[in-house]
């Protein structure tokens, strides 16, 4: 915290007024180590380290005076602060928690938690280990302002392995654990997948879930597939953010590996590489699994296809039979559609390529197919213009890997990345589409909403102006709904 308003030079004075064993302040210029520094008289700043939390809001005061260096001025200002807690717990066996209303989903086997199969149970469309991991924040208060999100971090490997030995990397879902430094990637889940209204009635409990693993969508597989590996190891790091600032006292940290092969036309569980099991803790870091290929960095495979191929020619890669091949060509339309790096004409024939691409349906989908590339190009370019055609495919799955921050289906994710120019097309569905997709589209709609308030007054006008008809209706000026029309309108009200 910094106080202003004082002048030039004088001195500053921090004391804690109520709360003195709950908090502690300490100089900005403490690097750590040993007791921590309280601030000094030339602190204009204060760093607060909480100590306890709160038994009730705002029951700690600190205080901050500047004083004149003649010590004729004085000024001075309060604060009340309630320190917030939190403690992390993991769990992976039985079902959900009762209090837990996030957002179930089906095809990831909702609310079973540990490992999932394909229709075990029934839906599951792929290999998981589903996770909840759960909250009591303290105090336990109504009126609680707090914005609070749960935070994630993965590291590790999502690798297609060929019968022949080549390694070929899913940039899109992996996160290099040799890259040195802080390689940890954002994995953060959607807002679907969190339940973070900490009310006194739940007991202020608060959740999220994931279920890295696996989709193989039907279960079928063949083609460019047959006998393909698809290995999954990672390892992630949870906790629980107020405000953007962490709360919880503890990380944590497990880990998950998933092996399936396509054999015989079906997608098996194998145990040649990875295997498939999970724990509690840090987790090993993974080798790669005996490549007889170097594997290049994302970035390495962006500007080695853009050197080779024109954007026309990555979109036809898409559909190559080799998913090396295609696997590239979708990380460089990637890197070569992130906004502002096209211009219009180039983009505008990039994006109706990619639409009609997006589109196609077909009884079975590949591994990483033509047509997930396409939605997450479309995505990236935050192109409005395929707005209607990811609304069409917003409950569609395809065979892919994932993780948390992927857990929605891939046009659900595209049409977030896209934000507001989704929103008004989202709810002229929500009267008539089916339940599982608006589900889906209510997902996106608040994923767009933590960043927009155009969502809510989108809501206010459609609401207020369906009210409006309806008073029309009630005085006679138009004729009377039928049935069907009144089960919509309750839907969009809904």
């Amino acid at each position: 915290m910094r106080a202003t308003g004082g002048g030039a030079g004088g001195t500053y004075t921090w004391e804690i007024v109520q709360g003195g064993d709950k908090i502690a302040l300490v100089s900005p210029s403490f690097a750590g180590g040993g007791a921590p520094t309280p601030p000094g008289t030339d602190d204009d700043s204060v760093r607060i380290l909480g100590l306890a939390p709160s038994a009730a809001l705002n029951d700690v005061q600190i205080k901050a005076t500047w004083r004149s260096a003649d010590g004729s001025q004085e000024c001075s200002d309060m604060l009340e602060l309630t320190v917030i807690a939190a403690t992390l717990t993991l769990r992976a066996d039985g079902v959900w928690s009762n209090a837990n209303d996030a957002v179930r989903d089906q095809t990831r086997g909702d609310p079973a938690l540990g490992d999932i199969r394909p229709d075990i149970p029934l839906g599951a469309k792929g290999f998981f280990q589903n996770v909840e991991i759960a909250s009591t924040v303290t105090p336990c208060v109504d009126a609680f302002l707090s914005d609070l999100e749960f935070v994630q971090q993965k590291q590790g490997w999502a690798i297609r392995r060929s019968s022949a030995g080549f390694n070929q990397v899913d940039w899109f879902e992996s996160c290099d654990p040799t890259a040195g430094g802080d390689s940890w990637c954002d994995d953060s889940p959607s807002a679907d997948s969190q339940d973070t209204a900490a009310t006194v009635t739940e007991g202020c409990a608060v959740f999220m879930v994931d279920s890295p693993g696996i989709v193989v969508a039907g279960g079928a597989c063949g083609g460019a597939d047959t006998d393909m590996t698809n290995l999954l190891c990672m390892r992630f790091r949870s906790r629980l953010c107020a405000d953007g600032y962490r709360v919880s006292s503890n990380s944590i940290r497990w880990w998950v590996k998933r092996e399936v092969r396509c054999d015989l036309g079906a997608w098996l569980r194998q145990d040649n590489f990875y295997g498939n099991s999970f724990g509690a803790g840090e987790g090993a870091v993974c080798p790669l699994p005996g490549a007889t290929s170097p594997i290049a960095a994302p970035q390495e495979d962006g500007r080695s296809a853009l050197r080779q191929w024109d954007l026309k020619s990555l979109v036809r890669e898409l559909d190559d039979a080799d998913p090396v091949v295609r696997g590239r060509a979708g990380m460089a339309l990637l890197t070569r559609l992130s906004p502002g790096t096209l211009s219009p004409a180039q983009r505008a024939s990039i994006v109706e390529d990619l639409v009609r691409v997006a589109g196609r349906t077909r009884e079975r989908y590949e591994f990483d197919s033509a047509e997930l590339w396409a939605i997450r190009a479309l995505g990236r370019a935050g192109a409005t213009e395929a707005v209607e055609v990811l609304l069409d495919r917003v409950g569609d799955e395809f065979p892919r890997f994932v993780t948390a921050s992927s857990r929605r289906t891939p046009a659900a994710g595209a049409l977030a990345r896209i934000g507001v120019p989704a929103v008004a097309p989202i709810l002229e569905r929500c009267g008539t589409a089916d339940a599982e997709k608006w589900r889906l589209m209510a997902g996106v709609l608040r994923r767009i909403d933590k960043d927009s308030a155009l969502v809510r007054e989108a809501m206010r006008t459609m609401l207020e102006a369906q009210a409006w008809f309806e008073s029309v209706e009630a005085a006679g000026g138009v004729p009377q709904p039928d049935e069907a029309e009144r089960a919509r309108r309750a839907r969009v009200k809904q």
